[in-house]
């Protein structure tokens, strides 16, 4: 690079997505890891831009929800959709208002307002870009959304494959049509057999529960168990839903076909009810384990004599079970895409990043669904449609040359140790102590309850 400028927090904001509660400790460990960082790139005070507390003591209308909330702005700029964002990642509870987490929610918009207040000075026309990580959050949106507004090209990052890192050019890392257009460029640009065999790599070792290259949500599940009562005999359709709540503040992840998955997955087995020949098992997403919120409270409360429920710790094979049903209808998680590949029918009733890739059926309507679950013949599509899919996501993202992930206390940056809580970390804990009263009222809106000893070293 020419010259870069790079935004310090240096304690300022309320809270982050890595710290949530302001943790000091957090704060200082991080500050004090960025520090060595930009030591070690050359990068001097002149150019550190320390946010500082610009507006404070703000009031908001009360949210009556999350829609509503999706559509605050402060100065012209959209920061409720990041405030949502966030809050719904902390909670993991997609319906948000006053009377459930209000003064979070407040807390929240007031740190996004401070960020577009600092970043209003920041963001001039000198700058030729701007890099953001992630940008779904309420402390970064904030700046993709002024960025935006400034005609300021920005790249958002987040890891990629492996210890890869990766760019998305004036997008979010969440974009549909980004990751659509990598998928055919990575796979257009490689040699065949290698991309095919790549490709098919990735499908076998997530069935294998292998975790070199992505979390296996299977790997506490018994190979080969079916569902007590399981009858081959019957027409069985296997439901695989998702987390309501990741991407419920991602525009591009919007659908028109239904409200919320949970009511189409009601208003399909009960269309159904009069069809006694189809069977339905409802396969909750293991990443729903530890989650208490609305979404599970309602598919706990699903009562239909040709559903049964598989829950989120259920150690029933998804795999064998997608295996031995007719089809599969998903709701956007990748198990959409391993269905065809295993060999099953599969029906895409929303968004995903392999929706355009022809390897599911994609209704257009809830019409069009009921449909294609009714067909005793929906042809298998060819497993060859879900390579590039796979191979993507073994390979994308830039290798970093600098820097070596090996865990938190390993990891090394040009050759020397990012220590968790290096010495220039203790420095910056006396100048946060005055803090502590906020580490405090944030673990109190997260939580529900006072910070006490034990709650100390509680970062996420």
């Amino acid at each position: 690079y020419e010259e870069i400028d790079v935004v310090l927090c240096d304690n300022v904001l309320h809270n982050c997505y890595f710290n949530h509660p302001h943790n000091i400790l957090g704060c200082a460990s991080c500050q004090a890891r960025l520090g060595l960082v930009l030591q070690a790139n050359g990068i001097g005070a002149k150019n550190m831009l320390r946010l500082e507390t610009l507006v404070q003591d703000l009031t908001f209308e009360k949210i009556i929800s999350t829609e509503h909330l999706l559509t605050v702005s402060y100065k012209g700029i959209n920061i409720g959709r990041g405030v949502a964002s966030s809050v719904i990642s902390y909670t993991r509870e997609f319906e948000l208002r006053e009377e459930n987490y209000g003064q979070l929610i407040g807390v929240e918009l007031e740190k996004a307002a401070n960020v577009v207040a600092n970043f209003e000075k920041f963001l001039t026309p000198e700058y030729e870009h701007v890099y953001i990580f992630n940008g779904r959050f309420s402390e970064s949106h904030p700046v993709v959304e002024l960025c935006r507004h400034k005609n300021i090209p920005f790249s958002t990052f987040e890891t990629g494959a492996g210890t890869n890192y990766e760019l998305f050019f004036n997008g979010l890392p969440h974009s549909i049509k980004l990751r659509n257009l990598e998928i055919n460029r990575l796979w257009s640009e490689a040699q065949a057999p290698e991309r095919e065999e790549i490709g098919h790599q990735w499908y076998r070792s997530r069935r294998l529960r292998d975790e070199r290259l992505d979390v296996s949500y299977t790997k506490d599940q018994q190979e080969d168990l079916l569902p007590a009562g399981f009858d081959d005999n019957e027409r069985n359709i296997v439901l695989l839903n998702s987390s309501q709540d990741e991407l419920i503040s991602i525009q591009e992840w919007n659908t028109d076909l239904y409200e919320d998955q949970n009511k189409a997955i009601r208003d399909l087995v009960e269309v159904c009810i009069n069809k006694p020949y189809l069977r339905f098992y409802l396969r909750v997403h293991p990443n729903l384990r530890d989650v208490v919120n609305e979404q599970m409270r309602e598919i706990y409360a699903l009562d239909f004599s040709n559903l049964t429920i598989i829950g989120p710790a259920n150690p029933v094979d998804t795999y064998y079970l997608i295996e031995r049903c007719e089809k599969a209808v998903c709701f956007g998680s990748t198990a959409g895409a391993e269905a065809t590949y295993w060999g099953t029918p599969s029906i895409l009733f929303g968004n995903s990043f392999y929706r355009d890739q022809d390897c599911v059926y994609v209704p257009k309507s809830f019409e069009e669904l009921v449909e294609l679950v009714d067909d005793p013949d929906l042809p298998k599509l060819p497993q060859e449609s879900c390579l590039p899919y796979g191979h993507y996501w073994s390979i994308y993202g830039t290798k970093s040359h600098l820097f070596n992930y090996s865990g938190v206390p390993e990891s090394e940056f040009k050759g020397f140790k990012l220590h968790k809580f290096p010495l220039g970390a203790f420095k910056l804990l006396v100048r946060y102590l005055p803090s502590i009263r906020l580490w405090k009222r944030m673990y109190r809106a997260l939580y529900k309850k006072p910070l006490r000893l034990k709650g100390l070293l509680r970062y996420k």
